[in-house]
């Protein structure tokens, strides 16, 4: 369920909740911001569909990588990247800085503007799913769900790059 609320306070934030809170899995809207310090940058104006999960397991500098649902609190926890060809449940915060411990609640990022890595060159415009470690590489159908394209090429893996991503598709 979309709550009529935005998160932008907690874009960066770790613990945006407690554990185990009934928040987990509620979804709610965020405007498409980049942090870097203190300043706010507003990239385009549109709202991005973020939901608050919580780390099964620790992730080390995840911020702007993929991540896949754990299959016990499917909606609620994650605690692996996407590996390549897996579906892909969200982004993590790409203004995380750090790592994220076991227990640790955040936002990943489901559907909008967004920035991803990628693993390899991708053209502008191109259809993008996940590739190893929560990257992305370039997709050559389309029609697999929890994908999207890429907004500004990216000339070599390791790159961040800005998407529109859709996550929420059955």
């Amino acid at each position: 369920m979309t709550a009529n609320f935005t998160l932008d306070q907690e874009l960066g934030k770790k613990n945006v909740v407690k554990a185990g809170n009934f928040k987990l899995g509620e979804t709610g809207l965020i405007r498409d911001l980049t942090k870097t310090g203190t300043s706010v940058v507003e990239n385009s104006g549109m709202m991005v569909e973020v939901m608050i999960v919580q780390a099964s397991a620790p992730l080390t500098a995840p911020a702007g990588l993929g991540v896949k649902f754990d299959t016990a609190d499917y909606g609620k926890k994650v605690g692996s990247f996407s590996g390549a060809g897996e579906i892909c449940h969200g982004i993590v915060d790409p203004n995380l800085v750090g790592n994220i411990a076991t227990n640790d609640t955040f936002l990943i990022f489901r559907k909008g503007p967004m920035p991803i890595i990628s693993s390899a060159a991708i053209s502008a415009g191109a259809g993008v799913k996940s590739a190893a470690s929560g990257k992305f590489q370039t997709a050559s159908e389309m029609a697999p769900t929890r994908q999207g394209f890429l907004m500004v090429a990216a000339g070599a893996g390791d790159q961040v790059r800005r998407a529109y991503m859709d996550f929420t598709v059955p």
